[in-house]
């Protein structure tokens, strides 16, 4: 399967190994409501849409019935587990931010 997307029109086409188009999708209600892509995965078939000055994203898959949510995340609770497992010493009251919208992050999805 060939996957390729058009981020101006908000669109994703599936192709099979011979060239004929086998699905095409139109995310733009997705992207309303959650933002653009701003990762994928190396296989083309896991995203992740994210609205800008927004502390939540959402993980899409896609197969054959077209995209689908596996799950939310919230920028700010990654933060805190993270500052919490590797910095400890950050922990409690103390917090090392004081706003997650000052924070530079990225997102980066793995095949799985």
């Amino acid at each position: 399967m060939i996957v390729c997307i058009n981020l101006l029109e908000s669109k994703i086409y599936m192709y099979l190994e011979n060239g004929v188009m086998a699905e095409r999708y139109d995310y733009s209600d997705l992207k309303k409501k959650y933002g653009d892509i701003v990762s994928t995965s190396a296989d083309g078939l896991n995203f992740i849409l994210k609205k800008k000055n927004r502390l939540s994203a959402a993980v899409f898959k896609l197969d054959l019935s077209g995209l689908n949510l596996i799950r939310n995340i919230e920028v700010t609770h990654l933060l805190k587990a993270y500052t919490h497992s590797h910095h400890p010493h950050f922990s409690g009251d103390h917090q090392w931010f004081h706003n997650a919208k000052h924070c530079n992050y990225k997102f980066q999805i793995n095949n799985d």
